[in-house]
């Protein structure tokens, strides 16, 4: 239940960045850049932060089962931020308390690492961390 605790109070930290008004995922911002460059500028909030939270609403994914909820809202922002999708590496989910639905998946791609956790609405919590 600690480690579910503290996920949420980072996420509330962090605060939020909702996809929905994000003017700075068009797809033609700095077109020189790598991919690798446009994904890590991205994810970091050009550059500023060493840690993200991004919410994703459930009713812009695609899935047909409950378990790929969470690699669908990963696959979701990782395309929103101009990554590549094939670089995702060691996704596992595990659960963080006797809850049928306590539950936190991770990931990790070139440019850093992300937890993500559905919550018990209609969004999953994504958080990414750069590695040092």
């Amino acid at each position: 239940m600690k480690k579910l605790s503290l996920l949420f109070i980072l996420i509330s930290m962090l605060g939020a960045f909702s996809l929905e008004n994000a003017n700075a995922l068009d797809s033609s911002a700095n077109p020189s850049n790598s991919s690798y460059d446009r994904c890590y500028e991205r994810l970091s909030d050009n550059y500023s932060s060493d840690s993200r939270h991004f919410k994703i609403n459930m009713d812009d994914l695609e899935f047909e089962e409950e378990s790929e909820i969470e690699k669908s809202a990963l696959n979701f922002l990782l395309k929103r931020m101009g990554c590549d999708l094939n670089k995702v590496q060691n996704f596992k989910c595990r659960h963080v308390s006797e809850f049928e639905y306590s539950f936190v998946c991770s990931a990790n791609i070139d440019e850093g690492y992300f937890f993500i956790a559905p919550d018990m609405l209609n969004a999953v919590n994504i958080i990414f961390n750069r590695f040092d």
